[in-house]
């Protein structure tokens, strides 16, 4: 089975086409959303049942690096990322094939455009591979810290945001 080496969120990632080598820019740990009274309390108040789950607009890439687990041995292994809030509720997987077969290391970056805010607190990236039919395997799981704050003049220039 692939083994896997790293996986990582941040705000974008580049790969250098001469050297294949990847740079990380701005590693993602946690997301302070400065929003208005009025957002603040639809967001605060969005997880009552039935409420609409609002989108937390934020672009992010989750960037996950794979190598062979025998080096003279072509593989491939399904993987899927999942988002856990912080009340556990699972997101929809996103799937994806680890194609060591012709090279015996493996980079993959997904996009992320947003993810659905499901209250306050520490959200988890779980990278999982696929070891038979419908039996998963977690790997590692990259935490992501979410906090809603008002956009008040003190909030902004104590995040820095403001002069």
């Amino acid at each position: 089975m692939a083994e896997h080496v790293w996986s990582v969120l941040c705000d974008r990632s580049v790969i250098d086409k001469s050297s294949n080598q990847v740079s990380l820019l701005n590693v993602v740990e946690s997301l302070n959303l400065f929003v208005d009274k009025e957002e603040l309390d639809r967001l605060r108040g969005s997880g009552a049942e039935g409420g609409e789950r609002p989108l937390v607009s934020h672009r992010m890439h989750f960037v996950t690096w794979w190598v062979r687990s025998d080096l003279d041995t072509p593989e491939t292994v399904l993987i899927r990322l999942v988002l856990i809030s912080p009340a556990g509720d699972l997101g929809t997987p996103t799937e994806a094939t680890i194609d060591l077969s012709h090279s015996s290391s493996y980079r993959l970056q997904i996009a992320i455009d947003g993810l659905a805010f499901r209250g306050e607190g520490r959200y988890w990236f779980a990278i999982e591979e696929q070891g038979g039919p419908d039996e998963w395997r977690e790997v590692a799981r990259i935490p992501l810290g979410v906090a809603v704050r008002e956009a008040s003049d003190e909030n902004l220039k104590a995040a820095g945001l403001k002069p």
